[in-house]
């Protein structure tokens, strides 16, 4: 039966359906739904229609695949959602084996198979239930399938496991993007026969222990340079700046200096390491040492009437900033080289 002529057309089909009841209606927006093959028609019954156990049935069997796809949308258990997972090709199979002889027949089949490979894997996205997801990666054959599941599944000690079995390559460099543990990382290093793999569970190791072993052993030259570029940064980013332990009187005016976001030679300064309620830090450069050296000059300027005593400004520098010596005459023959004070006397200074 034309369902659509029977209703008097398509808009009357449209308004039809529009007023139908979802509960005393049920049978016949069923009809429509198996018997019209115009989606926006078989859309409007769909969203109508509640039970899982009959959108289930449409995907199983429905011909218009936007339409499976709208009633795999709205279900929600994931008892269902396996049901289509793992349905079988029967229907497949009872509709086109009097075609099968024949090119354009298996075309047909191996399209609707296609389509069907594409309906398990929204049900796959939408699967909630992280056993369930672990057991998809781990033993479903289909690799996007496995992929689908591993892009959900957020148990890292889940992850681990399935790097150490996943056979396809591209896979096995997802679940290692996921991963974070670095022993597990390590490991995968230690083990993953495809550089691909160890490179990016190299790239994410920040342990310098680990990077080391890495930089001598591994095989390929890339993933060795990549350990010891890692090793490298991680050393300038400790090494290039310097902790300075500011006494409480200092803390506020030197807080202030660095938020200042001095720019000299290049260098910026914005950053402030706080550690702890009570203990305070300060990140300071040469650039920032060279202010505060700047900084106790004038106040010895204005105590010892226009000269500072060099001695003075030394030992005040190593009791209250805990520079040492060799420190303090690197920043003086910095500022002196740009000439920001001269030497009147010998053992006085005065800015310029």
């Amino acid at each position: 039966m034309d369902l659509i002529s029977h209703y008097g057309g398509f808009e009357e089909t449209i308004e039809k359906i529009n007023s139908m009841d979802k509960n005393k209606d049920l049978e016949k927006l069923i009809e429509i739904v198996k018997n019209v093959d115009d989606y926006e028609i078989q859309s409007l019954a769909i969203k109508k229609i509640d039970s899982e156990k009959i959108l289930t049935e449409i995907v199983k069997t429905g011909k218009n695949h936007d339409a499976r796809e709208l009633a795999v949308e709205k279900i929600e258990t994931n008892e269902s959602l396996m049901e289509i997972i793992n349905m079988d090709n029967s229907f497949i199979l009872q509709n086109f084996l009097k075609y099968i002889q024949d090119e354009r027949g298996r075309d047909i089949y191996r399209y609707r198979k296609f389509l069907d490979y594409n309906i398990r894997n929204l049900a796959i996205s939408k699967i909630t239930d992280e056993k369930i997801l672990e057991f998809i990666a781990k033993y479903i054959r289909h690799p996007p399938f496995r992929m689908t599941a591993i892009n959900k599944i957020t148990d890292e000690k889940t992850l681990i496991e399935i790097a150490k079995i996943e056979e396809e390559v591209n896979i096995r460099y997802r679940v290692v993007e996921k991963i974070s543990n670095e022993e597990a990382l390590a490991d995968i290093v230690n083990r993953d026969e495809h550089p691909l793999v160890r490179l990016i569970a190299t790239e994410k190791i920040e342990n310098e222990k680990i990077l080391k072993n890495i930089s001598t052993k591994d095989l390929e030259r890339d993933i060795r340079l990549e350990a010891r570029k890692k090793i490298k940064e991680m050393r300038e980013s400790t090494h290039q700046t310097e902790l300075i332990k500011v006494s409480n009187s200092e803390k506020d005016l030197m807080k202030e200096k660095v938020l200042k976001e001095i720019v000299l030679e290049g260098k910026v300064i914005e950053e402030i390491v706080l550690e702890g309620k009570v203990k305070e830090e300060i990140v300071l450069e040469d650039v920032v040492l060279e202010e505060v050296v700047l900084d106790k000059i004038k106040e010895l300027e204005e105590k010892y009437e226009i000269m500072a005593p060099l001695t003075v400004l030394k030992t005040q520098l190593m009791n209250k900033f805990g520079m040492k010596e060799e420190e303090i005459e690197k920043i003086l023959k910095i500022l002196e080289n740009k000439g920001a004070f001269f030497v009147p006397y010998k053992g006085y200074l005065r800015i310029v």
